[in-house]
């Protein structure tokens, strides 16, 4: 099994709207992908957004520490 881990913080919560859905919430992230001597250092660094439900933005605040583990079958 493939296995990557991303450890950053979340640097802002967003409310979006769309109509006939729930509200969404993007969460921008800054991310850091583990240090390894493979990967430069220029290459460790990310940022990127998630789209999540109402319920879920409730749990998540700016500026705390976040892990993201994406894992391949």
């Amino acid at each position: 099994m493939a296995k990557i881990m991303l450890t950053g913080r979340l640097t802002e919560l967003i409310g979006t709207r769309r109509w006939g859905q729930q509200a969404r919430y993007m969460l921008q992230v800054s991310l850091e992908r583990e240090p390894t001597a493979k990967v430069p250092v220029g290459e460790r660094y990310y940022c990127n957004s998630f789209y999540i439900g109402a319920d879920e933005a409730l749990r998540f605040q700016p500026g705390r520490p976040v892990r993201i583990i994406l894992e391949q079958d």
